[in-house]
């Protein structure tokens, strides 16, 4: 969808643009106006224009993608620590002393 948007964003453009060279041309006096050579010209033009833009849309998409994925990743290790490790921790610091050196030693083995 992006793409035909900025298709027909560009050849709009395009024809705008060459009308715009050719009345400045027929205003000084130029006769050698080529306008297929003008119209190559401004397409190239907006096709880089083009170009440039799909590749920004592309690594902005990328690095959001990237960034969400980074997000979620965190969000379930700390949701998966908290529901397990953390009640464990918790549990065991609720042992007398005793027992929670004996856990400790255990576990640090």
């Amino acid at each position: 969808l992006i793409i035909i948007f900025l298709g027909l964003l560009t050849a709009r453009l395009a024809r705008k643009e060459t009308i715009e060279k050719k009345e400045k041309s027929e205003v000084l006096g130029k006769s050698s106006f080529n306008l297929e050579e003008e119209k190559k010209k401004v397409i190239n033009g907006f096709s880089k224009k083009k170009k440039d833009i799909v590749d920004q849309t592309l690594d902005l998409s990328t690095n959001f993608i990237n960034d969400l994925g980074s997000r979620s990743t965190k969000i379930v290790s700390d949701y998966v620590y908290k529901n397990t490790l953390g009640n464990l921790i918790k549990q065991i610091n609720r042992l007398p002393k005793e027992q929670q050196k004996k856990i400790r030693e255990s576990i640090c083995k």
